[in-house]
């Protein structure tokens, strides 16, 4: 024991006599607890009774009497049934009295009394204490890293008497306030709040409350284990790859709340596709680290999304917190064409189509060919749209397709167009009409009635001479043509077979005609070779097996060809730019078309038909 409280004890210890009465001057005693009164005669003389009073102010009650042949505890006192004599005996040299279950009111001063000759006594002052409740009540909030100065803990020492002493340790930061209540009855509740501001640092740490009081044989103890919440440090981190749609499954973004007390929750929100798989770790300190992986099958559906992570703690602030992507989902082009309505017919004027892609990122460039021959003559290729820069004739018809090309790869649209006869039936009827008319009118001139073969001496024309007249020249007129059109035809094949050997003629040749470099030109099936590869155009042809020696020669003739039409190309292009260098533009420099793992079939693929 401490303080005044352990020298009151050992003073109501000293024993003092009065009469060679021996007793314990001041005694203490606890409420609900027992007490003993010592009380030994030590005279020479003969005792005949012992006799204790209890003082009630300036009168006295008797509670007990003894003699030889007994005692007898006074039935109309608080004392009947709770106090005895702790040695009686006959000679009544030992007067010490229990009492059992004490109470406040048995507070006071005792009597002892021995009736001898010259009767001797002494007086023992008793105080009775009342033992205080004691407990330790928490802050019921949550104690918050950073959330200022708080009451962490109360120590209360409940209706004792006298007041108790409340001292605190554990901590080296904090302080305490104490308040004291005092009830008519003479009990005292003391209250002693510890405040602090929680602190990472004190996590873990134990606080004490000390309470001291007479009535306890050592003090008491209450403590506690700080439990204080410090939020994680939360981040956002994104997949470093580029997320590709048909990469398969893949984290698009782990969600990190890192050392925080407790662990915190993760959700996420903005997707329906995809999960999320979730790891702890804890630390010594007893921080914990949660991690929430994203995964999913990037597609193009969800570019351009928003994906959100949710992290819930009691030390953040506010307690959610929500972190956002927008997802960047690569994907080759979803090609469409726009422009043809189904109702086009020979002599339409402005006809064009237009390609139109979805991708991301965005095109680089654009492709247009016609798959059953070469685009028609008098269309101008312009980045995604394809115009026809005349009026529309049957032989426009035809499988129109638009490649479209990002760093992903390719995409390609095919549009079957016709071309219904319209305007060039009338177009036609008009023409023999004219013709007819012309015919007519070339006959209008009088003629005079004649006999066959006898002079018109009218002025008039014999029919004969008209007819030899018309004949004759319109003959001259076919020979002259049929010569031309076989000279040219032998030239064209000449010139052919050379550029299959490598022996094209000089590029601007006067040998070779505007008019047919731009034929040449038309008829060019514009295509791609690269690595070895040639695109899979036709899908559906059925194609030699890899390695046979069909697919080889197949494929021999095909690297021929192919060599051939890029000289052939070249040349063109050169004349084209030095004739019309708006044609080179539109037509010729398009990129190249895509390429696919298969080969082509050379008898099926319409290129080579026209090569």
């Amino acid at each position: 024991m401490k303080g005044p409280f352990r020298l009151l004890v050992l003073y109501g210890l000293v024993t003092l006599g009065t009469s060679q009465v021996e007793v314990d001057r001041f005694v203490n005693g606890s409420r609900g607890k027992e007490v003993i009164l010592r009380c030994l005669y030590t005279g020479p003389q003969t005792s005949w009774t012992i006799t204790w009073q209890k003082g009630n102010g300036e009168s006295s009650v008797r509670i007990a009497f003894a003699s030889p042949d007994g005692y007898t505890i006074d039935n109309d006192t608080n004392f009947y049934g709770r106090l005895n004599f702790t040695n009686f005996a006959s000679e009544l040299k030992d007067g010490s009295i229990r009492i059992e279950d004490l109470r406040l009111e048995d507070e006071g001063d005792f009597n002892c009394g021995f009736g001898t000759q010259n009767n001797a006594g002494a007086t023992i002052s008793l105080t009775v204490h009342a033992p205080p409740n004691v407990f330790l009540e928490l802050n019921p909030s949550q104690l918050v890293d950073g959330m200022g100065l708080v009451t962490v803990a109360t120590c209360i020492a409940q209706e004792g008497k006298p007041a108790a002493s409340i001292t605190w340790s554990g901590l080296n930061q904090g302080s305490s306030n104490e308040t004291t209540e005092v009830k008519p009855d003479g009990m005292v509740t003391v209250k002693s709040r510890y405040w602090m501001e929680p602190k990472y640092e004190s996590h873990g740490r134990t606080l004490t409350c000390w309470v001291e009081h007479p009535a306890f044989e050592f003090p008491m103890n209450l403590s506690t284990t700080l439990d204080i919440y410090f939020p994680p440090n939360v981040s956002l981190e994104l997949n470093p790859s580029q997320l590709v749609e048909g990469m398969g499954l893949v984290t698009v973004a782990t969600c990190v709340a890192r050392e925080g007390h407790p662990a915190a929750s993760i959700t996420w929100s903005g997707l329906d596709q995809g999960s999320s798989n979730e790891t702890t770790e804890s630390e010594p300190d007893s921080t914990v680290t949660v991690r929430s992986e994203y995964r999913m099958e990037p597609t193009h559906e969800s570019q351009g999304r928003t994906l959100t992570c949710r992290v819930e703690h009691t030390a953040l602030e506010p307690p959610l917190v929500e972190l956002s992507t927008t997802l960047d989902i690569h994907y080759k082009p979803s090609v469409s064409i726009s422009g043809y309505d189904g109702d086009w017919y020979v002599d339409k004027e402005g006809a064009s189509l237009t390609c139109k892609a979805d991708a991301n990122p965005n095109i680089t460039h654009y492709l247009w060919d016609r798959r059953d021959s070469s685009l028609p003559h008098g269309t101008v290729v312009n980045g995604n749209s394809l115009s026809f820069e005349r009026p529309l004739v049957e032989s426009d018809s035809g499988s129109f397709s638009c490649w479209a090309n990002n760093s992903v790869g390719w995409g390609e649209a095919v549009v079957l167009i016709t071309i219904r006869p319209g305007t060039t039936t009338a177009a036609t009827t008009t023409a023999t009409t004219t013709t007819s008319t012309a015919t007519t009118t070339t006959s209008t001139t009088p003629i005079a009635a004649t006999t066959p073969g006898v002079a018109d001496n009218g002025g008039g024309v014999d029919t004969g001479i008209i007819a030899v007249a018309v004949i004759v020249p319109l003959l001259v007129l076919a020979a002259v043509a049929g010569s031309v059109f076989f000279f040219c035809k032998k030239k064209g094949t000449q010139a052919t077979k050379k550029r299959k050997h490598g022996q094209d003629a000089p590029v601007g040749s006067a040998h070779q005609p505007q008019q047919q470099q731009h034929q040449q030109q038309d008829e060019h099936h514009q295509y791609e070779y690269i690595d070895g590869k040639f695109p899979s155009h036709n899908l559906e042809s059925q194609q030699p097996p890899p390695g046979s020696a069909e697919f080889d020669n197949a494929h021999a003739e095909i690297t021929s060809n192919w060599n051939n039409d890029r000289e052939r190309l070249n040349e063109n292009n050169l004349n084209s730019t030095q004739s019309n260098p708006q044609n080179q533009e539109g037509v010729h420099y398009q990129p190249l078309k895509p390429t696919t793992e298969k080969t082509y079939d050379k008898l099926n693929h319409p290129t080579y038909e026209n090569v």
